[in-house]
Parts: C-alpha cells; sequence; structure tokens
C-alpha cells in the first residue's frame, strides 16, 4: 500500500547549514598537513562524505544512495549519527566509486576547499515514486452499474480526478472507502485504484457487485474449491461469493487524503 507523503522529487529538508557543520559533527579544524583534529574517526568520515556528496552529486543523498546500491535512509542514519560511520560502509563507499583505499579517513580538503563545507540536503522522505497518470474518482453506485465497462470520458463520470503511482489501463477508476468492514488496512475516507482489466486471484482485494448492482469492497478469499467475500474488520461475517455476484476489479493501491 502506498500512502502518499510526497511524490516526484520531493524532500522534507532538515538542511545542516554551513555554520552549524562543527556543531553536528563536533569541532573541525584542517591543518597544512590535512590531518583533522578535535574529531574521531567516525566525524572525519562523515565531513569527507558530505563534500563528496555535494561534489558528486550535488548535494542529493538519494541519488548518492541508488549509485551505492544503499537505502538513502541508511545513509541518512550515519550522516546525523544515529549509527556509526564503521570501517565496513567507509570501505565499502571506496570499493563502490572506486576512490583511493581509507580516502574517507584521511583529510577533508580531498573533496572540498577544507573549511568551506556547503549543506547537503538530509531528507525525512526517499524519492517519491512517478505519477503515472490521474484517474476518475466515482461513486458506489456509477461502479455497481457500470462494473467493467466504465468509460472514465463520459462527462460527469468523475467527482474529481486523482493522481496515481500504479500503471492505469483505459477504465482504471477510483473510489472512496466508505463505513469500517475493511478496517484497519483500509479505514474510512481512504482512496482506493481499482483495475477492472486485471483478474482477480485469491487473496487479492477486490470490488464486487450482486445481482441489485450493489458494489462492495472485500478480500477474495478461496478455500478449497469455493469462494468468499471476506472483511478486514472481524465484526463483519464472511460471505460466499454466489453465481450471481461479478468480480469488478482488483484493487491496485490505495491512498491517505488529509485534505
Amino acid at each position: 500500500m502506498y500512502e502518499s507523503a510526497s511524490i516526484g522529487e520531493h524532500y522534507h529538508l532538515e538542511v545542516l547549514s554551513a555554520s552549524s557543520v562543527d556543531t553536528f559533527w563536533g569541532v573541525y579544524s584542517s591543518d597544512k598537513s590535512g590531518c583533522n583534529s578535535g574529531m574521531d574517526i567516525h566525524g572525519v568520515r562523515r565531513l569527507n562524505l558530505t563534500a563528496l556528496i555535494n561534489r558528486d552529486f550535488s548535494g542529493n543523498v538519494s541519488a548518492f544512495a541508488r549509485r551505492i546500491d544503499r537505502k538513502p535512509s541508511q545513509i541518512l542514519d550515519v550522516m546525523a549519527e544515529r549509527k556509526g560511520f564503521g570501517e565496513k560502509l567507509a570501505r565499502y563507499i571506496e570499493e563502490q566509486l572506486n576512490l583511493t583505499p581509507h580516502v574517507l579517513d584521511g583529510a577533508v580538503d580531498v573533496f572540498s576547499n577544507g573549511d568551506n563545507i556547503q549543506p547537503v540536503q538530509v531528507g525525512n522522505f526517499e524519492d517519491g515514486p512517478n505519477v503515472r497518470g490521474e484517474v476518475p474518482l466515482i461513486s458506489w453506485v456509477q461502479a455497481g452499474l457500470f462494473c467493467t465497462a466504465i468509460d472514465i470520458h463520459q462527462p460527469g463520470i468523475a467527482e474529481e480526478w486523482i493522481k496515481t503511482t500504479v500503471p492505469i489501463k483505459p477504465h482504471t477508476y477510483a473510489l472512496r472507502v466508505v463505513g469500517d468492514s475493511m478496517e484497519p488496512v483500509f479505514p474510512e475516507g481512504i482512496i482506493i485504484i481499482v483495475e477492472p482489466e486485471m483478474e482477480a486471484v485469491s487473496g487479492d482485494f477486490v470490488i464486487a457487485r450482486n445481482e441489485h448492482h450493489e458494489a462492495t469492497f472485500k478480500q477474495l478469499i478461496k478455500d478449497g474449491p469455493d469462494w468468499f467475500l471476506k472483511p478486514l474488520n472481524p465484526r463483519y461475517p464472511i460471505r460466499p461469493l454466489t453465481t450471481t455476484d461479478e468480480i469488478c476489479g482488483v484493487i491496485r493501491s490505495a491512498e491517505h487524503r488529509f485534505k
């Protein structure tokens, strides 16, 4: 499930200013020989990594993390001193970037002008996934009436258009969850993206309609030869999938919207 805290190249920034670098990692100084004083080896490596990311990755921690095949959160934890900057990681970074062995342990002016260390953007979020398109948010009455043949270009079909990060097809649409039968995973108000052209298998979350063309949102479960529609909230009963029921679509993703 995707909760859209950010979409695209967005960061929630905790920028380390040049003036605060010394207080963030301890007192820094560099003499003519390139030796760093007043710091332990972890601090020296962090300063060098800061300068390296600025020089070669324009201060983008996520781009650096992708280059060395590590999660941005791992790098951020090291840079924010939530984790140590140990020997193994330092040598790994040097190897991945074809750097001189132990260069991260040396003078910071290898990567910068020594005392002119620029801020690195330390984000709380990784890069968001790319938006694939927009789909119409329709009503549950419409979902039950149209089922697998929704014309999303029909005038007035959409209450609004929802951006989504999943691949879309000509009839992909969105619904806003009503009620608490699918809590706690899908609370009331969450928006779900429905793909009517996808074949449902056991375990999928689906939109189904009954003989009265009433749509419902449940999990499709197979037990032996029998199929069932299962709510996630244990307060509601599981019911058999009958011959008069029709599966209208498979849930591809869900997102919280706060406003």
